[in-house]
């Protein structure tokens, strides 16, 4: 095989293995030239290094030392000083590994900050004491959050000092109510697959030790000391969260004012559980939770209605910059949803967003820049690393980075088009039909390009790819933006004076048509797509390319679609596991390339609906000839399963009459029950306690027959939060 290069009228014939020695002589040259041209664009990466250490940090095996990041930010803070001060040009590159070290220190910072005792065992029923801190209503019950645990028979070093439980009625207890209730405790869940949501690791960084259920009604107690005023304001804002829920949940009504305490107060659990699952499969599951969407459609309102309404006072218009003021007043607007939310993750970070774009125009810079986000971006890693490695940071910041890089690339195009259109069309159609076609053609092109920078980690964190999201948000969008929001926005103004119903009609017509459009769209055939399950490896590689797109100029920016064709094939290459084995050894499943069989003796629900997700819908308790994923057999009855492969068989025993059977043959075998045998000819690869101390075992087979594994336990590794006791040795513990 070769290429040929035409030189001067001749052709040329070269080998393929001259034609990349040739490109490698000049990439040099590529490399300079395009620095050249990108140079300035530099700092934009500091961000995704600082990224970088944070992802690093959260995916070590181990926790490490206290010591270390303090020592690399050091040492490196004192090379940087040195380079900036020699003016050398290797500032250039250690400049990104301070960063990176960076982000590997508030990694640790912020574990070694909200660090507090976790049941890693289950507790049997026993009175429970705390003040309740938080309350949500969730299918007909409430989750009620204790703050100031006291548990009489756990040492008070061992208590969590934050629980979660679900209750029936709350008799007379309010949020700020001392109470005592007699519940079941149990530690936070673990993830159901190796790389999956991680309750337990989320419920860390909320102080959150331990959850379970009550078992009676709470018993409102007598205070025993008067509270401070940080917890007086804090009940306070969350008592009044909860009224503001309840007046616009009989408000609006039905499932419209569900959505609409959603969209204000961020209580989402009164939302029916269909129309949920309707916002999902059309792609409009952002819509539900307060996001970058919601807190720029609050501040852009703030800021239209304050910059008209100075602009009808002649004397302050003229005096006084209106656009700084509006910003400011946006700011506080910000702040105040920011309150009334409930101050969760993903509305924290867009609100620093928001303030980080106000500043912007407050100092007369460019308020939608590249350099905006990477400072949003920096400042809500430092404050809270631990929400890069979720959904909500994720599919949040590839948006907005997506949507300024296509600004930038087309705003050029658009002005050159429309300024040509005034020139050469009629006085009605330079006022009104430009302006048309460039918002129409605005909402296509954002809503195309937020679908696709959120399209890889949709299918990561949830499996599945919304094919109809564009069209979607498409007719969604103009509603949230032009009805429901502002109506919110003046409901809210409005309550104190008991006129907030003169507007809940128009709020309800909105909710009601995006609900509709959920339902549509998700009714569609083929509206969600299921995708394999992803690596951490080829997100990496898709989130690196779409960086080196987004943040680059130069024609070397559309390098970056190689990894992002790369890390999106990848998934596609590779079989799923042949058998997986849950923590109980009760729910055992066989992949049959088309989705699970449970073979086990009786699935659990949660971790077979969260299983069918990842790999499949499937049959329960499917005991027959399977075949298994990427060839071979599984051959299955009552008693166990025999894996059959390119002639190697594996036994995967279920009961002691298959153990028995199984160990007359010289074979290689899986056993999940507690039966053994003294003289067994098999050779055991995995026993009962091997499986439960790995809590989720995917067992993969190659094409020859060979076997390998995949365990939860290896993939959480030993940090604070996994459930081994060894791993924090603070965990809570039972005094039996």
């Amino acid at each position: 095989m070769g290429f040929s290069l035409l030189h001067e009228g001749l052709v040329i014939k070269l080998p393929f293995w001259r034609v990349i020695f040739l490109k490698a002589l000049i990439l040099p040259q590529i490399l300079a030239k395009n620095w050249g041209a990108d140079q300035a664009r530099f700092a934009l990466w500091l961000a995704p290094c600082w990224g970088a250490g944070v992802a690093g940090y959260f995916f070590l095996p181990i926790e490490p030392p206290a010591w270390v990041g303090g020592v690399l930010v050091g040492g490196l803070a004192l090379i940087c000083g040195w380079a900036w001060h020699e003016k050398t040009r290797w500032l250039w590159l250690w400049l990104p590994l301070l960063m990176v070290a960076g982000g590997l220190v508030s990694g640790q910072v912020r574990t070694a900050l909200v660090a507090a005792p976790v049941l890693y065992k289950p507790l049997p029923s026993l009175e429970i004491y705390g003040v309740v801190a938080g309350l949500e209503q969730y299918r007909g019950q409430w989750r009620m959050t204790l703050e100031s645990v006291r548990i009489p028979r756990l040492a008070p070093e061992r208590t969590p000092i934050r629980i979660r439980l679900t209750v029936r009625t709350l008799a007379d207890a309010r949020v700020g109510s001392p109470v005592r209730i007699l519940a079941r405790l149990s530690p936070p869940a673990q993830p159901t697959v190796p790389g999956g949501f991680d309750f337990a690791r989320q419920a860390w960084f909320a102080r959150l030790g331990a959850v379970g259920f009550a078992l009676g009604a709470p018993v409102v107690l007598p205070a025993a000391e008067p509270p401070g005023w940080a917890e007086q304001a804090a009940w306070r804002i969350e008592r009044w969260r909860l009224a503001i829920d309840q007046r616009l949940r009989d408000g609006v009504g039905g499932a419209e004012g569900a959505m609409a305490s959603a969209l204000t107060t961020g209580l989402r659990n009164s939302i029916p559980l269909d129309l949920v699952q309707a916002y999902q499969t059309s792609g409009l599951s952002h819509l539900i939770s307060i996001s970058g969407l919601h807190m720029s459609l609050v501040a852009g309102v703030i800021f239209l209605v304050l910059r008209a309404a100075i602009a009808l006072v002649p004397w302050v218009a003229l005096r006084w910059d209106s656009k700084k003021i509006a910003a400011i007043g946006s700011v506080m607007g910000m702040a105040f949803y920011l309150l009334l939310s409930g101050g969760e993750i993903p509305a924290l970070r867009s609100f620093l967003m928001g303030g980080c774009v106000m500043l912007a125009i407050l100092i007369d810079r460019s308020a939608l820049s590249l350099r905006v986000l990477s400072v949003a971006a920096v400042l809500v890693l430092m404050l809270q690393p631990d929400s890069l490695i979720g959904p909500s940071f994720q599919m949040s910041f590839a948006a907005v980075l997506g949507l300024i890089a296509a600004y930038e690339l087309f705003s050029p195009w658009a002005g050159e088009w429309r300024r040509g259109k005034q020139a050469q069309s009629p006085r009605w159609w330079s006022l009104w039909g430009r302006t048309v076609c460039l918002y129409v053609g605005g909402m296509v092109l954002s809503s195309v390009v937020a679908t696709i920078m959120t399209a890889p980690y949709a299918a990561y964190h949830f499996h599945r790819f919304n094919a109809y999201g564009v069209v979607a948000n498409l007719l969604a969008i103009p509603l949230a933006s032009f009805l429901v929001m502002p109506g919110l926005v003046a409901g809210l103004l409005l309550m104190p004076l008991g006129l907030d119903g003169l507007v809940w009609p128009v709020v309800k017509a909105g909710l009601a048509a995006i609900a509709l459009v959920a339902e549509t769209v998700s009714s569609w055939s083929g509206a969600a797509l299921e995708v394999p399950r992803m690596a951490m490896l080829d997100l990496g590689l898709i989130s690196f390319g779409g960086l080196w797109l987004c943040l680059w100029q130069g024609r070397w920016r559309w390098w970056g679609m190689t990894l992002i064709l790369i890390g999106g094939l990848m998934p596609w290459t590779r079989s799923p596991p042949v058998l997986v084995f849950g923590p109980d050894m009760m729910t055992v499943a066989v992949h049959d390339g088309q989705g699970l069989r449970f073979v086990g003796p009786s699935p659990d629900r949660f971790y077979r609906r969260t299983w069918e997700a990842v790999w499949g819908e499937g049959e329960l308790r499917s005991r027959e000839q399977i075949p298994l994923s990427g060839g071979g057999i599984a051959r299955c009855d009552g008693f166990g399963c025999r894996l059959e492969r390119n002639g190697r068989a594996v036994a995967v025993p279920l009961s002691a009459r298959a153990v028995a059977e199984d160990c007359l043959h010289r074979q290689k075998m899986l056993n999940p029950t507690g039966y053994y045998r003294s003289e067994c000819a098999a050779q055991v690869l995995l026993s009962r306690a091997r499986l439960r101390e790995n809590r989720v075992t995917l067992v993969f087979m190659t094409d020859n027959g060979f076997l390998s594994f995949e365990t939860l336990r290896d993939w959480q590794g030993q940090r604070p939060w996994s459930p081994s006791p060894r791993a924090f040795s603070r965990a809570a513990e039972y005094d039996d």
